[in-house]
């Protein structure tokens, strides 16, 4: 600690300049701070439950995954912090508060308030590399501002350059090869979409159907008479449909091979007491894990969901799921729980 003057930022300007300045000082500060051996790791930290179980969320939402720490956790550990007197919890909270107000686009003045209020937090203590290094290994401060100031600089317009036109709400299905069943499916799925979703929330998200060269065809033709927005054919490439990939089928659940076809014309369920799964609904399955994603057709979207033609809504929705995902800056969400099993008979 040498140079600890030169690089705390806390002796350079205030949170809310550092963090729109376009330096990435903080993640410096965040390096230096973990290659350094004389920080003491109990210096900022708390004991209490509430405490700990945050700490966890941090690390899991930071580190683990990465992805947004929930906007409803951070507001009600602010309160729980200030109850049980964790200075240190208090001020994580608060930046995890402005992250999540940038990624989302919102407010500027009360990203600029929340951040008054961790500097104000902050100096409520010496700043000693204790102090300041715990705040980094307890509760990833210093992470949380690299974080903010990278979101600042991605978020300001290039020199000379057109902003940009903010990217649309997406609903992805895939639609591919669709055998009788499925295409009865479809229509079903797109009117309880219209009446459940649509409708009630006047709701203008385009829909990205991956499908076949084939089916695209005539894809809005036959499909537009059931709904209400756009719908926008996306083929999947050739390749990807045609790739060497074996079916799959187990009796019992543990008697499993590879590539014995069945004849079914579904491209999975049980036949016979054997579950099965098609080479077409596998190539399908490797190319919707990841590949999809790279798609021209996203290029338009922002927030997704990602739906099956047998996912049906059971009652008009009150809010949009997609503005929930947009305000909460959320990278991944799961918005409504179901049960499987609405062909089984009896159900």
């Amino acid at each position: 600690f040498d140079h600890w003057d030169h690089m705390n930022p806390m002796t350079v300007g205030r949170l809310p300049e550092l963090a729109t300045s376009g330096f990435p000082i903080f993640g410096i500060f965040s390096w230096y701070l973990d290659v350094a051996s004389e920080t003491d790791d109990t210096a900022a930290t708390c004991t209490d439950l509430r405490s700990q179980e945050f700490r966890a969320v941090l690390k899991h939402h930071l580190h683990a995954i990465p992805s947004s720490v929930p906007t409803t956790k951070a507001w009600e550990y602010v309160f729980d912090a200030q109850k049980a007197g964790c200075l240190a919890g208090e001020i994580a909270a608060t930046l995890v508060l402005v992250l999540n107000e940038m990624s989302s686009s919102r407010s500027k003045t009360r990203s600029t308030y929340l951040l008054e209020r961790a500097e104000a937090l902050i100096r409520r203590k010496e700043l000693t590399a204790s102090w300041l290094g715990g705040l980094q290994r307890n509760w990833m401060v210093w992470d949380i501002l690299n974080a903010i100031s990278r979101i600042h600089r991605t978020q300001q317009p290039a020199p000379d350059s057109e902003v940009a036109p903010p990217l649309n709400t997406c609903i992805i299905l895939i639609y591919t090869f669709p055998t009788k069943r499925i295409e009865e499916d479809m229509k079903e799925f797109l009117k309880v979409l219209q009446k459940n979703y649509y409708e009630p929330l006047q709701a203008k998200h385009p829909l990205i159907v991956f499908t076949d060269q084939t089916t695209s065809e005539t894809l809005v033709e036959s499909l537009q008479p059931f709904f209400s927005g756009e719908i926008v054919p996306a083929v999947i490439p050739e390749e990807e449909l045609t790739r060497d990939m074996p079916s799959y089928s187990c009796t019992e659940g543990v008697k499993c091979t590879s590539g014995e076809e069945l004849g079914a014309l579904v491209h999975r369920g049980v036949m016979n007491e054997t579950q099965f799964w098609s080479s077409t609904y596998l190539r399908i399955s490797r190319y919707t894990a990841g590949p999809l994603f790279l798609h021209p057709a996203l290029d338009q979207c922002g927030p997704f969901l990602k739906l099956d033609t047998d996912f049906f809504l059971t009652r008009p929705l009150q809010q949009d799921p997609l503005d929930d995902i947009k305000r909460e800056g959320t990278r991944l969400a799961y918005w409504q729980l179901q049960l499987q099993g609405q062909r089984q008979v009896g159900y």
